[in-house]
């Protein structure tokens, strides 16, 4: 559940998007990101979320590469999806702590997606005893130079499929690699 609020710039999930983003936060020790997959007419309205093969930890996600060109080859060239529908919502979670981005989220909005005419970064944190998840939403316009916040709201009034929590936990399984940063041991001498 999100507030709801009366704020016009919303970014909306459909129950079934936002119910697989709430799974892959409350069920991988790590950071995760996904990419926001968009209605065809309305950008800010996420269809469904799509996990890239990465690298993570309890305080960072990397995607690889190769697979985030391959994604956004299979979406656009195969699938015939166009670039803002598939390559301009970036969503991970901060299982660990709140919802607050880090200097290395806002870098990545800006170095990775600074050059795109216009993209959103959402930031999911922990749950509330009152099932409210804490989060961070940013539109970011290249032209303008600007960021706008942008409230959530999950819209219950369309059509969606049923959650496939089974499916669910193999995607994450298949794609979040868990990296263990060793510890350094200091000693004197």
């Amino acid at each position: 559940m999100v507030k709801q609020t009366n704020n016009d710039q919303v970014l909306r999930f459909s129950p079934y998007a936002w119910a697989k983003a709430i799974y892959y936060l409350q069920n991988a020790d790590t950071e995760v990101s996904m990419m926001g997959i968009s209605a065809e007419n309305d950008y800010l309205f996420i269809e469904n979320v799509f996990l890239v093969e990465q690298k993570c930890t309890k305080a960072h996600t990397e995607f690889d590469d190769e697979a985030y060109n391959n994604y956004i080859y299979d979406m656009c060239a195969l699938k015939g999806m166009e670039m803002q529908r598939v390559g301009r919502i970036w969503i991970h979670t901060h299982p660990s702590f709140g919802a607050a981005p880090s200097g290395t989220d806002n870098a990545t909005l800006r170095d990775i997606f600074g050059g795109c005419d216009w993209a959103v970064r959402v930031i999911l944190g922990k749950i509330s005893d009152k099932k409210e998840v804490d989060y961070d939403c940013t539109l970011q316009i290249k032209n303008p130079a600007m960021h706008i916040p942008l409230e959530v709201t999950v819209d219950w009034d369309c059509d969606f499929p049923k959650s496939d929590a089974k499916q669910w936990k193999e995607e994450l399984d298949e794609q979040v690699t868990h990296v263990i940063i060793p510890a350094v041991v200091h000693t004197n001498g």
